[in-house]
């Protein structure tokens, strides 16, 4: 009976395997079909996708070809627009990214002396909604999401940013609940701030010479 049951397991085990090698040549060989098929870049890498749109002109469904890796903190542009992956499906076949349109660039010079540049999701909201309450949020704030890499798990507590014109200052980092090994965003929150002399404004980089941030 054990090596029945054995043999059964491993025949629906083959035909489970033929049918997901089969879906899986079928979409390759159709994938390019789609009208709503377009070639993108993922992380600078020139990919297909297959771009569907939410009732958010402002966050996109992108479907990938079968096992093509996406993560949390991925960079995808076409039409000289990016976006920051928030998301993706579990599903190999259909791999899908979901994400929210990099709507500012931040910048900054790191203590290198370089200047640092990157796509960024920059959100001002007064109010929050949560279980039907409402929660004040305070005036002048930002909620910015950028991919977490090397360059950008260095900003520190009270460093400072021009976004729009417009100084603000860090006050608050979270580096942990959207990245997962090293992939993923980190989550600023952000306090409008004062105009310093030295704030470069041509080029949207604030002065932090000035500033105590570097002491965090």
């Amino acid at each position: 009976m054990d090596l029945y049951n054995y043999r059964r397991r491993l025949e629906t085990n083959n035909i489970m395997e033929d049918m997901e090698s089969n879906t899986i040549d079928f979409i390759e060989k159709t994938f390019h079909e789609a009208p709503n098929f377009k070639e993108v870049f993922l992380n600078g890498y020139k990919t297909d996708a297959r771009i569907d749109t939410e009732n958010d002109s402002n966050q996109l469904s992108i479907l990938f070809r079968p096992n093509t890796e996406i993560n949390k903190g991925d960079i995808i542009n076409f039409d000289s627009t990016h976006w920051l992956v928030n998301n993706t499906s579990e599903n190999p076949i259909y791999p899908t990214a979901y994400v929210d349109l990099c709507n500012e660039w931040l910048r900054w010079i790191n203590d290198n002396g370089e200047t640092k540049v990157y796509p960024a999701v920059i959100v001002s909201k007064k109010y929050d909604l949560n279980q039907d309450e409402q929660i004040i949020i305070a005036e002048n704030t930002l909620t910015i999401r950028v991919s977490y890499n090397n360059d950008t798990k260095q900003i520190k507590h009270l460093q400072r940013f021009i976004i729009s014109d417009i100084p603000y200052e860090i006050r608050g980092i979270d580096a942990i609940s959207n990245v997962n090994f090293g992939k993923g965003y980190i989550e600023l929150k952000a306090q409008q701030s004062l105009l310093e002399a030295n704030d470069d404004l041509d080029n949207d980089i604030a002065d932090n010479e000035g500033s105590n941030w570097g002491a965090w």
